[in-house]
């Protein structure tokens, strides 16, 4: 897969006024470099809407770049409300291309502080199920 391709292609695709702050290369084509399809996650703010024309185009302006006869694209949009999903695509992922590397870590601290407070309540949940309704 040409990696370059991917960065350059999706800096044309997301350039401003489209509020996107980063995008990333995830999943099996990272993991393995086994490409069932090409995974790519658009970091978001949680009241961001990309438009289904604009979502589209990305996903066809992406094909294009690794050739029509490659592997299918599969986009998605990571933000702060999906924390547990944000976490997977910054802990595994890679970068492939950002706004402003100060926005990215921005964007990106929120997601991670909403997936510890997550673990966090997960973990106190947990416990209290451990310990039964009658404990004290």
């Amino acid at each position: 897969m040409q990696i370059a391709a991917l960065r350059q292609s999706i800096a044309a695709l997301v350039a401003p006024p489209v509020e996107v702050y980063a995008a990333y290369l995830y999943g099996s084509a990272v993991r393995a470099g086994d490409v069932g399809d090409v995974d790519v996650a658009l970091l978001v703010d949680d009241d961001t809407t990309l438009d289904a024309g604009l979502f589209g185009g990305i996903v066809v302006g992406l094909e294009r770049a690794i050739g029509n006869a490659g592997p299918e694209v599969d986009l998605r949009c990571v933000r702060p409300r999906l924390a547990s999903f944000a976490h997977e695509v910054f802990a595994t992922g890679l970068l492939l291309w950002e706004r402003s590397t100060a926005e990215r870590a921005w964007l990106e601290a929120r997601c991670e502080a909403r997936y510890l407070d997550e673990k966090v309540l997960q973990y106190i949940a947990r416990r209290a199920r451990e310990r039964g309704p009658h404990a004290a």
